[in-house]
């Protein structure tokens, strides 16, 4: 499928196309993509950023222990959040999500899995000493 929508190819929707067309079909039906809000569920808040913008991710788990998406934020960095280091971005990222979703995570009974790609993070668990900009 992602063949058919590249330039300059000559568009030809074959059998195994429009198989493919009828997966994903299956797969979006079949399978919930979002969920809605279950207060006393357990959260898990992804993040991620990157060189030009940070993304984050609300997720609960159910009752039959299966993830599901609650809600997705992009955002893209101003110029001053551009000149952060990769710290600093990945931090600013967990700091968007808990501020955008405050309301979802204020007096949960369960702690807040957060999951980040960025391993120097752990450090920050045991910093007793902030910079002025995290501290910001």
């Amino acid at each position: 499928m992602i063949y058919l929508t590249q330039k300059d190819i000559l568009w030809k929707f074959d059998s195994s196309c429009h198989d493919a067309f009828n997966s994903f079909k299956k797969t979006f039906i079949s399978t919930p993509i979002l969920t809605h809000w279950i207060s006393d569920a357990l959260l898990i808040v992804e993040t991620d950023a990157s060189d030009y913008a940070l993304t984050t991710i609300l997720s609960i788990v159910n009752e039959e222990n299966k993830v599901y998406l609650v809600a997705f934020h992009s955002h893209t960095f101003t110029i001053a959040e551009l000149n952060y280091n990769t710290y600093n971005k990945e931090l600013l990222a967990i700091f968007e999500a808990f501020k955008i979703w405050q309301h979802h995570l204020e007096g949960l009974v369960y702690p807040i899995d957060v999951v980040t790609d960025y391993k120097n993070l752990e450090y920050f668990s045991t910093t007793k000493v902030l910079t002025q900009r995290q501290v910001q």
